[in-house]
């Protein structure tokens, strides 16, 4: 049965990375449809985008600049006619593929992939059904907006990690999974509400909500961490500006 292949991403001031992206992609998916939804930043910047669209081949989106997951979910509900029998690549464009299996099992599945970056051999898993306990300390560091505790977070999922644990959440630079998992085709993985972060936790309960599994694959990206989101954050104040509001989003959502 032949099976339709989607790659998803936004993009915000990075038309740069576009072509090293699609290029990743072609390389072993020529058959691969590509989508950017293009949050506006200037006039130049759109112009860009449609000029590499007609070079290297894919399909734009024009939106104003709502953030990160919502552009996600305006990419996922164009593929919605399209979506029986596909898998979904909802990603960064600052991700570089290395290896896309020409096999992935069918079935309600999240594959798993390898994320390389300069200093990390992979960021996977990004969190286990262990370290989704310091959730609380999150919570906790995203109400008060401090980096202190967020950072006392960080220090505790780090140690959590090296306990064995079945995996919760994947990297938010790469997200993989099958069509199976849109059956209702109203709900998305994302929350449109939440401009920038907390996408790993989105899509964990949402994989979760909805039966999915993860699975190991063969699917292998390098990840240019930061190059994206350098464009809107630059300090630990603006990160925290952005990630508290759509992380209490997250936790506000798992309660109604």
């Amino acid at each position: 049965m032949k099976m339709n292949y989607f790659f998803i991403s936004v993009n915000y001031k990075t038309s740069d990375l576009i072509k090293q992206w699609a290029e990743s992609i072609y390389k072993f998916r020529p058959d691969a449809k590509l989508i950017i939804v293009d949050n506006f930043s200037t006039h130049e910047e759109r112009n860009k985008v449609f000029n590499l669209s007609k070079e290297i081949i894919f399909h734009v989106i024009e939106s104003e600049n709502e953030g990160y997951s919502s552009g996600l979910n305006k990419g996922l509900k164009t593929i919605i006619p399209d979506l029986k029998n596909s898998i979904i690549f909802c990603c960064n464009l600052d991700i570089e593929f290395l290896n896309i299996p020409n096999y992935f099992e069918s079935g309600p599945f999240v594959y798993i992939p390898k994320i390389i970056e300069s200093n990390r051999k992979n960021r996977n898993p990004f969190l286990t059904r262990f370290q989704k306990y310091l959730i609380p300390i999150y919570k906790t560091a995203a109400t008060r907006k401090s980096s202190n505790i967020y950072l006392i977070a960080i220090i505790l999922n780090k140690i959590a990690g090296f306990f064995k644990s079945k995996i919760w959440a994947i990297h938010g630079s790469l997200f993989c999974f099958n069509s199976f998992l849109l059956e209702n085709k109203n709900v998305f993985p994302f929350n449109s509400e939440s401009f920038l972060y907390a996408e790993e936790y989105e899509f964990a309960s949402f994989v979760e909500k909805n039966n999915g599994k993860f699975i190991s694959s063969e699917l292998i990206a390098f990840h240019h961490s930061h190059t994206a989101t350098s464009e809107i954050i630059s300090n630990t104040k603006g990160f925290m500006k952005y990630w508290a509001p759509s992380f209490l989003n997250f936790i506000n959502k798992q309660v109604k």
